[in-house]
């Protein structure tokens, strides 16, 4: 190991803060950072791409964070472009909206928690196999990707899902798939208190999990109304991640009530 690294990495973890700085200034910790836009017709697609090497003499162990993220341009007005935004920006992580609206500055200040943690991280495996002898170089390997993908973009429903994949050792990664619907006539994020009552959710708790039954095996019978829906044409769409309801290895469960079963429901129906 390099022998300035070894020193930083016997140090307390208040050096934190200096190894923060020499990512900006040392290329040999980077070994990768871009960012780009793409535009297609009315979607624009950012993404960025870090990955940072915990010793500055290896390739490996190293963290690798990537962002992939759809966004409208051309939509009803701007208004709805920034409500839009501000919905993916809460299905990212719901603090950063109350330290930025921009979806690039939310990403970067992702990155950069990210990478604070990761070294964090790495500096305590540093210590900790001074006593047990494991060598972090074996299992410092970090990864976490993040896809944003428009799911439905019409009358009057913006509907997104927003994939995380996140791996920092352990049995297996951890997936998740974070969705929302916006109602672009009044611009704001469609939750269950918005489309149900609580007389009519009861109902449509019954009917969720009349459909999940059917569908799959499931690990227990204590299934709620996840507030992880979104809405299309088909209807309404709940998403249970892994292990919210079923094993690991069934992975995501999807169930859809369609119009004609939720509409006698609804308090109010923003598809219309």
């Amino acid at each position: 190991m390099n022998k300035f690294w070894k020193y930083i990495l016997n140090k307390n973890l208040a050096l934190l803060a200096f190894l923060l700085m020499l990512l900006s200034s040392c290329s040999s910790i980077i070994h990768q950072q871009s960012s780009k836009i793409v535009k297609v017709d009315s979607i624009v697609t950012i993404e960025s791409d870090t990955t940072v090497a915990l010793f500055s003499s290896y390739e490996n162990p190293n963290c690798h964070l990537r962002f992939k993220l759809d966004v409208p341009v051309k939509a009803y007005s701007q208004k709805t472009v920034e409500a839009a935004e501000l919905m993916i920006i809460t299905l990212i992580n719901e603090k950063y909206i109350h330290e930025t609206s921009s979806l690039e500055e939310v990403m970067r200040l992702y990155t950069k928690e990210y990478i604070f943690n990761y070294l964090k991280n790495g500096i305590n495996a540093q210590t900790e196999s001074e006593d047990d002898q494991t060598d972090p170089e074996e299992w410092m390997n970090y990864e976490e990707r993040f896809r944003g993908k428009v799911l439905f973009n019409d009358k009057n429903i913006f509907s997104y899902s927003l994939r995380n994949f996140s791996f920092s050792g352990g049995a297996h990664e951890n997936i998740t798939n974070n969705v929302s619907s916006l109602d672009l006539k009044t611009n704001k994020i469609i939750t269950l208190d918005y489309l149900f009552t609580n007389e009519n959710l009861k109902k449509i708790h019954d009917l969720i999990i009349e459909n999940l039954n059917n569908e799959f095996q499931l690990l227990t019978d204590e299934i709620d109304v996840v507030p992880n829906f979104y809405l299309s044409d088909e209807g309404i769409t709940f998403v249970y991640n892994p292990l919210d309801i079923a094993a690991y290895s069934d992975g995501e469960l999807k169930t859809t009530l369609s119009w004609n079963v939720v509409e006698p429901l609804l308090k109010y129906n923003p598809i219309n």
